[in-house]
């Protein structure tokens, strides 16, 4: 079975090196690398070049101008030509055993979709582990046949990009669902939405293949902390709603589970980096739009808007040493 590791990149060669070279060191001859560049600035164009003339299967394509981050989502794996594509991040590494198991469930379920994958949390230099927010509450593998169910547990995991691993011709089938191109820089949430809708066939693989630096944040880099933060409340909202109904119980549950893993942690980090008044009120708007029929919005999102800082980071320095 062979495999192509997508790889989206901008301007951050160092982080794409130990990218790399996790896979490299795999050893694997049923693999691909492809590397989607944003018309980067520093050396990886250089980089990739000197790794070309030694690794016959890495394939660069890289972008005269700067594009929105999604087309160059879209664009790394419509260069792929294996059967499944491992959707990765410049910055993630790849865990040395992972492969072969990922192989074992895609020679077990030839069916399938996709696969999930659960990620160790890292310091941003990979050496120290960290207690992240998991977006899902499995323990243990599972094979899915509904998409209901499946959406029920991995919706919130599905915008992950590192923890997909995806049938590539399912995945070009879906994109001919336009309305994917509503969503930019999450377009590969509704995509997988979309294939699991035509073929609810997906595995979610307990094992943590990926090692993940939970302090490193491209798209806030890329959108803006504001445009960030909107990203996932809308996407999550109208994703969920455009596939199962407003009213759905399902919907709800995910806005629910984005709140609690993303939005409320992504604001602890935004007062901990002393974001201004104007664009702490600007996030109190936005959140009340979307979340102000949620309970948890009321007693644990906005309260957490108007405590002061002294207080946070109290509470935070508790958390971390009675809790991780």
């Amino acid at each position: 079975m062979k495999i192509s590791f997508c790889i989206p990149t901008f301007n951050r060669c160092i982080l794409l090196r130990q990218t790399i070279e996790s896979i490299l060191r795999l050893d694997d001859k049923n693999i691909e690398i492809i590397v989607s560049d944003n018309a980067s600035t520093d050396d990886t164009e250089v980089y990739i070049k000197s790794l070309q003339g030694r690794h016959e299967h890495i394939r660069y394509h890289k972008w005269l101008n700067t594009v929105d981050c999604g087309k160059n989502l879209l664009k790394v794996v419509e260069l792929a030509t294996c059967d499944y594509c491992w959707l990765l991040t410049d910055d993630d590494i790849i865990q040395i055993d992972s492969l072969d198991n990922i192989r074992m469930i895609l020679n077990l379920y030839p069916e399938l979709s996709g696969i999930s994958v659960n990620v160790e949390g890292f310091d941003k230099n990979l050496v120290k582990k960290k207690c992240i927010r998991y977006a899902h509450k499995m323990n243990e593998s599972k094979y899915f046949d509904s998409f209901e169910e499946c959406y029920n547990e991995l919706g919130a995991w599905f915008g992950y990009w590192s923890a997909l691993i995806v049938n590539r011709k399912r995945w070009e089938a879906a994109r001919v669902n336009p309305k994917h191109l509503d969503f930019h820089g999450y377009h590969h949430l509704f995509l997988v939405c979309e294939m699991i809708r035509k073929n609810p066939k997906w595995f979610f693989l307990n094992q943590k293949c990926v090692a993940y630096r939970a302090d490193s944040e491209s798209y806030a880099s890329e959108f803006g902390i504001f445009n960030r933060y909107k990203l996932d409340l809308y996407s999550y909202k109208k994703i969920g709603e455009d596939f199962f109904g407003q009213k759905s119980k399902v919907a709800k549950k995910i806005c629910k589970r984005v709140l609690n893993s993303y939005s409320f942690w992504q604001l602890v980090s935004i007062k901990y980096m002393k974001g201004n008044l104007r664009l702490l009120f600007r996030l109190c708007i936005l959140s009340l739009k979307y979340y102000k029929f949620h309970p948890e919005f009321w007693y644990k999102l906005l309260p957490l808007f108007f405590m002061p800082r002294p207080f946070l980071l109290a509470l935070r320095y508790l958390y971390r040493r009675l809790i991780l």
